[in-house]
């Protein structure tokens, strides 16, 4: 192969220095609500709304989960404002997204009463 005919390209190594983790970010957490026992209340009663939604379906087939989906505050839509300590694979796992603020999360009905009693 002549020089004519090679591509212009020059090949860099990367460095050691080229692989440092970024700095961790996020400050203090953030409340969103001022009356945190209205908040509990509310989303109790829809857990209880949620459990008679699926009631039938529980007793059909109870080791089959159903999806529920969660809308989050709009101002608390944030990747870093994720709710992952009430949703996790203890209790109710995320298992995909729907859109800006839209969670769809596993549920059973042992799923949901230990979310409960972690609200």
């Amino acid at each position: 192969m002549s020089n004519d005919d090679r591509l212009p390209i020059k090949v860099v190594p990367p460095l050691e220095a080229d692989y440092v983790p970024p700095p961790p970010g996020g400050g203090p957490k953030k409340l969103f609500v001022s009356n945190l026992d209205e908040l509990q209340e509310i989303v109790l009663a829809q857990i209880g709304e949620v459990n008679d939604y699926f009631a039938h379906s529980f007793a059909r087939k109870p080791k089959i989960p159903a999806v529920m989906r969660v809308r989050l505050r709009k101002d608390a839509a944030a990747k870093s404002h994720r709710p992952t300590k009430l949703f996790s694979d203890d209790s109710c796992p995320i298992i995909g997204s729907e859109g800006l603020g839209g969670l769809l999360v596993s549920i059973t009905p042992k799923s949901l009463q230990d979310f409960s009693q972690k609200v």
